[in-house]
């Protein structure tokens, strides 16, 4: 009882950060949408463009990638091709589902640490981009805040997907 307490509430704190998270990228993704266009029409109408506007891009691409990651696998809306799996029983494809969820969180939790590395090496050495001399740092932040919601998100689904596997 007290453990099935605790991986509601494990879940529901799960779904808030991600759902916050995937707003903040979604956001974003509105922000850049509205400058890109403003710097096309500044190219068409006035010959000119907003200085930095590439770097920029990349830049924020990082917060609407990483953020939304977390949302997208809570969701169950990663691509997915099943078509050797879809043959297996239900239990072979739970084993399977386990063994990929599984590499997924090895990679992201990898992602994460080099993330925060990254992160700590930027902020001592206050590196920035070439252009517009946007610092570095506060993106790898973002990248590893996001690489490590994701990895939770898939250990709930890696313990959801053993349960399934173990029960058949």
């Amino acid at each position: 009882m007290v453990i099935s307490k605790i991986g509601d509430s494990f879940k529901l704190g799960l779904e808030w950060i991600s759902r916050v998270l995937n707003y903040i990228g979604i956001s974003t993704l509105a922000v850049i949408a509205l400058v890109t266009t403003a710097d096309v029409l500044m190219r068409a109408f006035f010959r000119e463009s907003i200085l930095g506007i590439v770097e920029v891009t990349e830049y924020v691409m990082i917060v609407l990638v990483y953020f939304g990651l977390g949302w997208c696998a809570l969701q169950g809306a990663h691509a997915k091709v099943d078509l050797m799996v879809g043959k297996l029983s239900a239990r072979g494809q739970a084993v399977f589902d386990t063994i990929t969820i599984l590499l997924g969180l090895a990679i992201a939790v990898l992602i994460s640490w080099q993330g925060y590395g990254e992160f700590l090496d930027d902020l001592k050495t206050k590196v920035a981009s070439s252009i517009i001399g946007i610092p570095r740092y506060p993106f790898y932040l973002c990248l590893a805040i996001g690489c490590s919601a994701f990895s939770l998100v898939l250990l709930k689904n890696l313990i959801q997907s053993i349960i399934k596997a173990v029960k058949g």
